[in-house]
């Protein structure tokens, strides 16, 4: 039983790594395609990939009920605006 919650814990803080992973590439990609002459599709598509990488792990961590300090709550729905 106590092996069963320390892996659990294992994967729940790797989860919320990755998400603050994700979401610090996804507002660099954000800004960088925001300042920049758009130039080809790719810049676009890739910003979209990393915000739908982000709301998956996200949705993942609202699941499983994780709490981190280090995670916006509101930034998917704060740049919701731009994507539209």
């Amino acid at each position: 039983m106590f092996k069963q919650h320390k892996l659990c814990a294992e994967f729940d803080a790797a989860l919320l790594a990755e998400i603050n992973v994700i979401r610090e590439e996804w507002q660099r990609e954000q800004h960088i395609a925001n300042a920049a002459v758009p130039t080809a599709w790719s810049d676009e598509s890739d910003v979209q990939i990393l915000k739908a990488r982000y709301e998956l792990l996200y949705s993942e961590a609202r699941r499983r009920h994780l709490h981190s300090h280090t995670i916006a709550p509101g930034l998917i729905s704060h740049f919701t605006d731009t994507f539209n």
